[in-house]
């Protein structure tokens, strides 16, 4: 009797996540303030909003996508489909994390979580070209194809990919060895 409550509440953690990652992802946007003011010139142009303004862009972000009826729906009834959006959602921060620090950890970070969100659901499939296309555009062509980046990138997106393997791993354990 407990199973669907907590589940449900998973589903409700899950979304809470999702948004958290949302506030993160707009707030690591960059705005490119282009300068043509003549006073400005030689002067370095703020990549991100000022402290007054900085809290706006995140908070209006979160209030669109949390108050949508579709993602209160999946997010009060344990659906599944949180545990992917979780999912692409880091996978977009770790994009973004990597633009600004350049530190390669976030782009293992995304390809295993990527790969995971793949197992799970199908849509991450369909959108598999469009990430290796922003990896290239972020990485530029040069880096992108050194072979310990590609090595790198392979190892963790079949870890991620592994959890394919979970359930008939599970069903051997379990002993039941029908498939019904």
């Amino acid at each position: 009797a407990w199973l669907p409550l907590a589940l449900n509440l998973f589903t409700a953690v899950c979304a809470s996540f999702v948004l958290v990652q949302l506030a993160r992802s707009v707030a690591l946007l960059r705005y490119e303030m282009v300068s043509a003011d003549p006073f400005r010139q030689g002067k370095p142009v703020s990549a991100h909003l000022p402290m007054r303004a900085a809290w706006m862009p995140p908070l209006l972000a979160v209030l669109v996508c949390g108050l949508q009826l579709t993602f209160w729906e999946n997010a009060t009834s344990a659906t599944g489909e949180m545990i992917s959006l979780l999912c692409f959602a880091y996978a977009i921060r770790c994009l973004l994390e990597f633009r600004v620090t350049e530190n390669q950890s976030w782009l293992s970070r995304c390809a295993c979580v990527y790969a995971a969100g793949m197992a799970d659901h199908w849509m991450l499939v369909g959108y598999f070209p469009v990430l290796v296309a922003t990896i290239l555009w972020i990485k530029g062509l040069g880096p992108f194809l050194e072979l310990r980046f590609l090595l790198r990138m392979m190892f963790w997106g079949l870890v991620g990919l592994s959890l394919y393997l979970l359930l008939p791993t599970l069903l051997g354990f379990s002993g039941e060895h029908q498939l019904d």
